[in-house]
């Protein structure tokens, strides 16, 4: 059982390098990659020096969220450099892995030495939750572009009643998340009760604890959402910045650009190609061209160069990390 495992392991990275590879060759072969662009876009210092800029402050917000959603329970004036040196450096090890997840494991078991008295589970959740926060914020920024569209799209009136519902569904649920708190908790509590394995009842216990703490505290709810927030918006202007270089007698602004961006970017995180190659190629291609956008395909590569390029430099960190590794005891 374990050797199949191990050898399914070992298949997945080739399965999603060979997606990529596919999927970027279908759109090469189609001639919707422009080499001209890709490097009138790259040799632009001012583009490149931009991108750079609006990530590294992506980086900041991002640690700034890991920061609130693990939830420390003491203080420390180099938390946040610290958290900083851990989100960049394992950006540079999705990098250099096949697989995502290498990334997440090491900022997760790093991130878990950080702080003694602070419950150990709590960096696995607040990994989980960054993404959850990070797909919601996606959401909430398409959804309200499309409600300030003034241009006639098909389905675009359907669109902005979905868009109304859904953000109303949204605030709802945390109107009464403490009404939900106190309704589930007791039940879910009476059944972990009834868990034989002590260390899964244990993992459980620590995750409704943290919930109950984080769900309660609307502050908490509403940074992590802000910090998410800011992350995409910049993202997604980002992504504008080069559609705008490239076609620069496009009347299209960004509230339209950003009512499909996110979805773009959403698809690019899907763990089915490296890192978006491929996948973020054809989905931009064919997002962009509903506004008449023709260079989808070199706004991605460019996209993925420059993004390569500042998680390329996560190798400073890194090594800082393996010369002076953090060795505090976790509290379990």
């Amino acid at each position: 059982m374990m050797k199949k495992t191990i050898r399914k392991f070992h298949i997945l990275p080739l399965l999603k390098l060979l997606i990529s590879s596919l999927l970027v060759l279908w759109v090469y072969k189609s001639g919707k990659i422009n080499y001209q662009n890709i490097v009138f876009g790259l040799s632009n210092w001012n583009l490149t020096f931009l991108f750079l800029l609006l990530t590294f402050v992506q980086l900041i917000a991002g640690a700034k969220r890991t920061m609130n959603l693990i939830q420390f329970k003491s203080t420390s004036t180099n938390r946040l450099y610290d958290i900083i040196k851990i989100c960049w450096a394992s950006s540079f090890v999705c990098v250099i892995s096949p697989i995502n997840i290498f990334g997440d494991i090491f900022r997760v078991s790093t991130l878990m030495k950080l702080d003694k008295d602070t419950n150990s589970d709590n960096s696995f959740y607040a990994s989980i939750y960054s993404k959850a926060f990070s797909v919601l914020a996606l959401i909430l920024i398409s959804l309200a572009s499309c409600l300030f569209i003034k241009k006639d799209l098909p389905g675009l009136h359907f669109l902005k009643i979905f868009s109304i519902s859904t953000i109303s569904f949204f605030f709802l649920i945390f109107l009464l998340r403490k009404r939900l708190i106190k309704s589930y908790y007791p039940l879910v509590s009476k059944i972990v009760e009834r868990i034989s394995n002590p260390f899964l009842q244990q993992r459980i216990i620590n995750f409704l604890d943290y919930n109950y703490d984080f769900l309660k505290d609307a502050k908490q709810t509403y940074l992590s959402l802000f910090y998410s927030l800011v992350i995409q918006l910049f993202n997604c202007y980002s992504l504008f910045l080069i559609v705008r270089f490239l076609t620069p007698d496009n009347s299209v602004d960004a509230v339209e650009l950003f009512s499909i961006i996110p979805i773009g970017i959403f698809a690019q995180t899907l763990p089915i190609s490296y890192s978006g190659l491929g996948v973020g190629h054809v989905v931009f291609e064919k997002l962009l061209r509903i506004y008449g956008i023709s260079v989808g395909a070199d706004v991605f590569t460019i996209y993925f160069a420059l993004s390569l390029v500042f998680n390329t430099v996560g190798l400073i960190p890194f090594l800082s990390i393996l010369k002076d590794p953090f060795k505090s005891k976790i509290k379990t």
